[in-house]
């Protein structure tokens, strides 16, 4: 095996929700959807303790194990191979319980471990918060183009800290998505009734411009996303298509940022990772 994963130069996009229930891997959905049409996307659901997102995609297959004991990912349409704990899992109400370090080896699973069909784009669906998990990720890949943020209406101190973790540790913000913003009337009138606000006038938005990072939109709250029986069908979504541009964008101007950039971690750390370090869930 050689010392850098497979994915360690491949152009990588990180979803971040500001906190749990934000609709973060609604968002990884519609993205995928959009770039999974004209490219190959290596997908990791990076959340280890609540890997929700194949339900949310509709993917039912299993991973497979070759003999070697590498993972083969599971498939979401054509062109998405997708990495995720929910699929080594037999039983969908399986507790999946390990301890950070665990998490970390497991996310480098994916990345070392995981035989994907040359992937042009990876993204990553990440967990909240500013925990080993973001900062595996950011070791262990060398081409980040940036991270989508996601957060509500109402968390504005929320999205702030996002900001400032960005900051700390040099990450690119490709855009903030202000999910949930609002329900359709259902009287086919086309009303939008804000959820979280009288309606007049978006904070997200202008912490947005007072922190110079790009503002995707205002997305709604789909029921049908939320009813247990979630569509295959791409969610299209003008917040989206600007958040594909921004990517395209910076990936021809060549803006990405390095895995050895960043002030805060030991380069110690950056080592390669041992064949023995396999994480052992796949022995």
């Amino acid at each position: 095996m050689s010392g850098k994963p497979q994915l360690y130069d491949v152009p990588t996009i990180i979803t971040f929700g500001i906190k749990g229930g934000v609709g973060k891997s609604q968002e990884t959905k519609r993205l995928v959807d959009s770039l999974g049409r004209h490219h190959r996307i290596a997908l990791i659901d990076a959340d280890i303790d609540s890997p929700n997102l194949p339900d949310l995609l509709g993917v039912t297959e299993l991973m497979q194990l070759n003999l070697q004991r590498d993972f083969i990912p599971a498939k979401y349409g054509d062109n998405v191979e997708v990495f995720s704990m929910r699929l080594y899992m037999n039983n969908e109400d399986q507790a999946f319980t390990q301890s950070g370090d665990q998490n970390v080896q497991i996310i480098r699973d994916g990345l070392y471990y995981t035989k994907w069909t040359d992937p042009e784009y990876v993204v990553v669906d990440l967990p909240a918060g500013s925990s080993d998990e973001l900062r595996s990720i950011m070791l262990n890949l060398n081409n980040l183009l940036g991270m989508v943020v996601v957060t509500l209406p109402n968390t504005v101190a929320d999205l702030r800290r996002v900001l400032e973790i960005s900051s700390f540790f040099n990450i690119p913000i490709l855009g903030v998505v202000e999910n949930m913003a609002y329900v359709v009337c259902p009287c086919d009138c086309g009303t939008e009734i804000p959820l979280f606000s009288d309606g007049s006038g978006s904070k997200i938005q202008a912490v947005c411009e007072e922190s110079g990072v790009p503002y995707l939109g205002r997305e709604p709250y789909l029921t049908e996303l939320h009813s247990g029986e979630e569509s295959k069908s791409p969610v299209e979504s003008e917040a989206t298509k600007k958040l594909v541009e921004e990517i395209y964008a910076r990936r021809n101007k060549g803006h990405v940022r390095e895995a050895q950039d960043g002030p805060v971690l030991d380069q110690s750390d950056a080592e390669p990772v041992p064949e023995e370090e396999h994480s052992g869930i796949a022995s």
